[in-house]
């Protein structure tokens, strides 16, 4: 038998659509997964199997065939973890046969015993489903806030058991829409007061200056003049984010595993990366093209203390996202484009 279930995958920041389609066939037990996964995804076939069997389900002894649509994408992440085992149920006839797969999509990790875990990237995800008309996403309960904050039904589950009992139509399943956040800055209050600081007129009305448009800063000065404490204290001096900068910042952020399982972020994030940091490191890169501290420091400061001790190279990198606000990363497999709108504040020693 055949079933399909959608989810999704990441492309640097950005969420795309993807069909796990699940074969039973006669013949010697296997599980075979093709569609480029990378090894989480292979690995999912055993953590499927012992997730199926604890939360009390059956797992077929027959040969089973995974594939991840479309199939020239690479699939990264342990999120097909739940879309794989509720194929397998499906096709098996574990699961009743409904309009639910194609109105719900589906990300998660399974632990062994078939608790839900959180994963990165939902609120891509959850975007990207929202913008294609799903009714709904299925997410871990930790996920569950970020997931609706795109404005989609996200429902949270604590393991496969209680996602199966929702989909059954269980009148006693107790999985329900979670609400979308009603704010982004309800944390605003714990940034760090620049009436702290006592003195330094100067040195606050520059900050004060570059708050207020949008400047860069280069604050010169002996060891322990205060250079540190006042880069700290300029997030909490700038305007409060619209929801609309909130939700690209979380974006990034989930992308990157930096927020897991939150709600979006209540304050203009502060990046801090130490002088050793690369040129990938900074501007982003790698094997996955993941984002850098430009990116994460979108919306926000970036801040490079000791800026003297900083490669040359990287240095030289953030010309084009100081000029550009964005950053393009090139990669043989694939392309990828970041925001990076943010404010850089520079300190270094005379």
């Amino acid at each position: 038998m055949l079933a399909r279930i959608s989810s999704f995958g990441l492309r640097g920041a950005e969420g795309y659509p993807v069909m796990v389609e699940l074969d039973l066939a006669n013949g010697l037990p296997a599980f075979t997964t093709v569609g480029l996964p990378d090894s989480a995804v292979r690995e999912a076939r055993d953590r499927v199997s012992a997730a199926v069997r604890n939360s009390g389900f059956q797992f077929p002894l027959r040969r089973i065939t995974v594939n991840l649509a479309p199939a020239q994408a690479r699939k990264q992440g342990s999120h097909f973890d739940l879309p794989i085992a509720l194929a397998v149920l499906s096709a098996s006839g574990q699961l009743p046969p409904g309009d639910w797969a194609r109105r719900f999509c589906f990300a998660g990790e399974l632990s062994l015993d078939g608790v839900l875990r959180p994963v990165r990237g939902v609120l891509a995800m959850a975007a990207r489903a929202q913008s294609l008309g799903f009714g709904g996403m299925v997410v871990p309960r930790e996920n569950a806030a970020e997931a609706a904050a795109a404005g989609l039904a996200a429902y949270g589950a604590a393991g496969l058991r209680e996602v199966a009992r929702f989909l059954s139509g269980d009148p006693g399943s107790c999985l329900s829409a979670s609400l979308p956040p009603q704010s982004c800055g309800e944390d605003a209050g714990a940034a760090l007061d620049l009436s702290d600081v006592r003195g330094q007129a100067l040195a606050k009305r520059a900050l004060e200056i570059a708050a207020a448009g949008g400047h860069h800063l280069l604050l010169v000065g002996p060891p322990g003049a205060g250079k540190s404490m006042l880069a700290r204290r300029l997030p909490g001096i700038l305007p409060d984010m619209t929801p609309g900068e909130a939700l690209e910042a979380t974006r990034i952020h989930s992308a990157c595993d930096v927020r897991r399982g939150a709600g979006l972020l209540a304050r203009r994030p502060f990046r801090a990366p130490h002088h050793s940091a690369t040129q990938a490191a900074l501007v982003g890169g790698g094997p996955a093209a993941r984002p850098g501290e430009v990116s994460l420091a979108h919306g926000g400061v970036l801040f490079l203390d000791e800026l003297a001790e900083f490669g040359r190279s990287a240095l030289e990198a953030l010309r084009q996202p100081l000029e550009d606000a964005k950053v393009t990363v090139a990669r043989v497999r694939e392309t990828v484009e970041y925001p990076a709108c943010f404010t850089l504040v520079a300190a270094t020693n005379p």
